[in-house]
């Protein structure tokens, strides 16, 4: 089935990039090939468009609702067991907002609560990116971030801190 392949494009890869023509026909010769050679000659040829930018996912996350729309999050836990025990999770991004929010998005549940750290240091872009990516969970949300972002030097206290700063936003909530 080839109807996720265009959500998958547009979130793995740069959309002004994608020939969406081009990848459906490729999509339906790869699932449905009309002979063998077919889906080794694709492959050949297939060029991965250069990957998103922290500029690009912001840009994305302008429109939450189609964010929303177009990379799902789950909505239910996966479960009984899991819904009836929550878990809290810190983790800290200083770069590739769209590596971050994949990474959330591949761990999500619904009954969990996420905090995101920063280091102070990173790019606007990226500090930009992950406020507008927490302002698309904001209402009712189960996703935080750092209250208080600090500049973080990875081998001290500063990342401890921040990820203390997360942990009493979970607990608090």
């Amino acid at each position: 089935d080839c109807s996720m392949w265009p959500n998958y494009f547009l979130w793995s890869q740069n959309p002004v990039l994608v020939n969406w023509s081009v990848s459906k026909q490729m999509c339906r010769e790869i699932i449905s090939p009309d002979d063998s050679d077919s889906v080794l000659n694709i492959s050949r040829e297939w060029k991965i468009p250069n990957g998103h930018t922290d500029r690009s996912i912001f840009e994305f996350l302008s429109n939450c609702s189609r964010f929303r729309r177009l990379v799902p999050f789950s909505t239910e836990p996966n479960s009984q067991e899991e819904g009836d025990f929550p878990l809290a999770y810190v983790f800290v991004g200083a770069r590739n907002a769209a590596q971050a929010i994949r990474f959330l998005r591949s761990i999500y549940q619904p009954q969990n609560a996420y905090c995101l750290v920063y280091d102070d240091k990173a790019s606007n872009d990226f500090k930009n990116t992950i406020k507008k990516f927490h302002e698309c969970f904001s209402s009712g949300s189960n996703v935080y971030i750092n209250p208080k972002p600090e500049t973080i030097d990875w081998s001290s206290y500063s990342l401890l801190s921040s990820e203390m700063s997360c942990l009493k936003v979970l607990v608090d909530r």
